[in-house]
C-alpha cells in the first residue's frame, strides 16, 4: 500500500486502527467492527487497564471471549475510576453496554447499532476499505450515543467538571453562546442542570438581553440584580399586548357591486335580431319587436329611456 493511500484511510478511520486491525487477525467483520469502535474509545481518552505500552500496537489480551467481547476501561482525566465495555453481537445488530462502579453508585450506559448500515459481511477481510462504509455517520453515532456519555458519567460520579460540551467550555464562551439564543431558550438551558442554572443567572446577560430585545436605554438606577426582573415585566407586557390586539375587520365601507337598474335595450330589446333565437322560436318573433313592446316603438324607447 502507497503513503498516499495509507493517508487516505487514515482519514476515514481513527488513529491507531490500522495498526490495531493488521494485528488482531479478525475472523469476520463483526471483530472488525468492534476494533473500530474500540479505537473511537481511543480518541476520546479512554486507556485499556491491560495495555501498559502503546495502545495502539494490540488490543488487549482476552478481549474476545466465547463470541462476547469485553474490555476494561479507565479515562485519562480520572485514572481511579475503572468501568467495563462489553460488546454482545445479536444477528444484525451489535449491543455496547458499558457499565461502572464508583463505591454505591453504579450506572450504565448502552446502544444497539444496525451493523449491516457499516459493514460489509461479504467482503475482504484484508481490506477495512472494502469493510466499512459510512464511517462518519458510525463515528457521530457511537461517540454521542456511548463515548460521551460514558464519559458523562465517570464525571458525574466524582462530581468533576464536564471535560467535553458546552459545560466544558469557560465561562467567557459560554457567555457569548448564551448571548446569541432567544430567552425561550436561555430559559429552558437554566433548567438542565446546576451548572446551566448558575451561568444563566449572570446579571450582564439579562442586561445585554434587555437592551437587546427591546431597546431601551440603560437607567441608572437599575441594580445588577433587577436586570432580570425588569426583562421579565417588559416580556410579559408584550405578550398581554399580543393576546388583547383586535383581529382584523373588513373595511365598513366597502360597497358591493351596484349593477345597472332597467334593461339594456341595445341588448334586452333586439331579440328579432338574434339569429338563434329566431330559429328556435320562429312563431314568437312578433312578440319581441319594439313595436309590440312600447306604442312609440323601439326609436320612442331609446330616445326617452
Amino acid at each position: 500500500m502507497t503513503k498516499n493511500e495509507l493517508g487516505c484511510l487514515e482519514d476515514v478511520f481513527p488513529k491507531g486502527f490500522l495498526q490495531l486491525f493488521s494485528s488482531a487477525n479478525i475472523e469476520n467483520s463483526t471483530d472488525g467492527l468492534i476494533i473500530l469502535l474500540h479505537s473511537y474509545l481511543l480518541g476520546i481518552g479512554f486507556i485499556p487497564n491491560d495495555v501498559q505500552s502503546d495502545i495502539y500496537k494490540c488490543m488487549p489480551e482476552n478481549w474476545k471471549s466465547n463470541g462476547i467481547f469485553k474490555i476494561q476501561y479507565f479515562h485519562l482525566n480520572l485514572p481511579d475510576i475503572y468501568c467495563w465495555v462489553t460488546w454482545i453481537p445479536l444477528y444484525d445488530k451489535l449491543a455496547v453496554h458499558g457499565t461502572f462502579e464508583n463505591q454505591e453508585l453504579e450506572d450504565n450506559v448502552y446502544i444497539k447499532l444496525q451493523t449491516n448500515l457499516y459493514v460489509n459481511a461479504k467482503a475482504n477481510l484484508a481490506d477495512p476499505h472494502d469493510i466499512f462504509c459510512k464511517t462518519k455517520e458510525l463515528s457521530k453515532v457511537f461517540k454521542d450515543g456511548f463515548c460521551y456519555t460514558l464519559l458523562a458519567l465517570l464525571e458525574g460520579s466524582v462530581d468533576n467538571k464536564p471535560s467535553f460540551g458546552f459545560s466544558g467550555l469557560i465561562d467567557e464562551l459560554k457567555l457569548l453562546i448564551l448571548k446569541l439564543l432567544p430567552v425561550e431558550s436561555v430559559v429552558s438551558l437554566s433548567r438542565v442542570n446546576k451548572d446551566f442554572y448558575n451561568q444563566t443567572k449572570n446579571s450582564y446577560l439579562w442586561k445585554f438581553m434587555y437592551l437587546r430585545d427591546y431597546g431601551q436605554g440603560v437607567l441608572d438606577s437599575v441594580s445588577d440584580e433587577d436586570w432580570k426582573e425588569m426583562y421579565k415585566i417588559e416580556y410579559l407586557k408584550r405578550k398581554n399586548r399580543q393576546s388583547f390586539r383586535p383581529l382584523p375587520m373588513y373595511n365598513p365601507c366597502h360597497f358591493p357591486h351596484v349593477y345597472p337598474v332597467g334593461p339594456n335595450v341595445d341588448v334586452d330589446f333586439r331579440l328579432d335580431m338574434d339569429p338563434a333565437l329566431q330559429q328556435a322560436f320562429p312563431l314568437m318573433r312578433s312578440r319581441f319587436r319594439p313595436n309590440n313592446l312600447f306604442p312609440g316603438g323601439y326609436e320612442f324607447f331609446r330616445r326617452f329611456w
